[in-house]
């Protein structure tokens, strides 16, 4: 078959395509910007919905029209265009090769032949957030989207919101970290962690091709000391133990980082805790055993009778709380409570149990 054939039986495949793309806007709730997705649909069937990294006010998205009314956005509208017309493409070329094509597929094949080239850091992030949602538990997930929120709002208010990953470069990565200490006020440890994951998704783009260097791979924050222990006293504890608050999902957090206080686990120990499962009866009392998921090293926890007591409140299973809600909830508590420190669920122990087991 020729060439000039083949281009023939792609430009009459072309005319029969079965194959298009939608866009819609998404945006966050009392907000004026959205966020352009494309979902593909090929053959009946619907594909996953993505980030075009196409941001616009939301008076301005045209709906059913897909298109973007302000001039101001011509050439954002001209790539959505062209990328509707590249899938339509791809379709007739491939369509004599398979007997069925599913928007996957189109996809993937897309992304090959525009690795790293047009990439921005919206769409990035979305891609590399939904490979670690495959990897990781749950709350180690929200974690990862909850910092992963804070760089992209960072490149936001700097005006760089669609920033090719390709352009991010050291300059840029210290002045993350500057937002993020002085501006924000995270702490050093926070910030580092931030800065962790933005070199993790840049290392991530390198090994798929989507970026050829990563500018930030030699750039670290070192905390100068580490954070010491905290824990609650017995008034504070009592005070928690008072507290009646409106909600009932604040209840449960409450709840949730009581149990944490009185069994000295970790959040993530916590979330994988099942009581048919961990706990025993050594000398007839209660007792956790259980690995920790950070190192795998079993650790044995005796029961006191208010951990019972809350795990019969809720027929032995605790409820769950997410990472963001959790912290959320607890700062509200230390507000509504006003006779304590916010402490980070992931550091706090009782000091009744504190000097009883450690």
């Amino acid at each position: 078959m020729t060439s000039k054939s083949v281009i023939v039986a792609v430009h009459q495949n072309f005319r029969k395509v079965n194959a298009n793309v939608q866009y819609y806007q998404r945006g966050r709730k009392n907000s004026d910007s959205v966020t352009i997705y494309a979902r593909i649909h090929c053959e009946g069937e619907k594909g996953t919905g993505f980030s075009t990294g196409i941001t616009c006010k939301l008076i301005d998205w045209g709906g059913t029209r897909d298109l973007i009314k302000s001039s101001y956005h011509s050439a954002d509208n001209q790539l959505l265009q062209n990328f509707r017309n590249e899938i339509k493409m791809l379709y007739a070329r491939m369509k004599p090769e398979f007997k069925q094509i599913t928007p996957k597929m189109l996809q993937n094949e897309y992304n090959k032949q525009h690795r790293g080239k047009h990439i921005k850091l919206v769409e990035c992030a979305q891609l590399f957030l939904e490979k670690k949602k495959e990897e990781v538990t749950t709350s180690s997930y929200d974690a990862y989207r909850y910092r992963m929120n804070k760089i992209l709002d960072h490149f936001k208010e700097i005006g760089k919101d669609t920033i090719l990953i390709a352009e991010i470069t050291k300059s840029l990565g210290k002045d993350f970290m500057t937002w993020m200490l002085k501006k924000k006020g995270y702490s050093e440890h926070y910030t580092a962690r931030a800065l962790n994951l933005l070199n993790m998704m840049l290392n991530w783009a390198v090994e798929e091709d989507y970026l050829q260097y990563n500018h930030l791979k030699d750039l670290k924050l070192n905390p100068k000391s580490k954070s010491k222990m905290i824990y609650l006293d017995r008034d504070e504890l009592k005070q928690l133990e008072a507290y009646q608050p409106r909600s009932k999902s604040r209840q449960k957090a409450a709840d949730v980082f009581r149990f944490l206080c009185y069994t000295g686990m970790s959040y993530i120990d916590y979330t994988l805790f099942r009581y048919d499962k961990h706990v025993e009866y050594i000398r007839r009392a209660p007792h956790i055993r259980q690995n920790r998921q950070k190192n795998d090293q079993e650790f044995l926890v005796p029961l006191s009778e208010k951990a019972l007591e809350l795990l019969q409140k809720y027929d032995y299973v605790l409820p769950f709380v997410s990472h963001p809600m959790i912290n959320k909830h607890l700062k509200r508590i230390v507000q509504e409570v006003g006779s304590f420190q916010y402490c980070h669920y992931g550091e706090v122990l009782c000091e009744d149990y504190r000097d009883q087991y450690y």
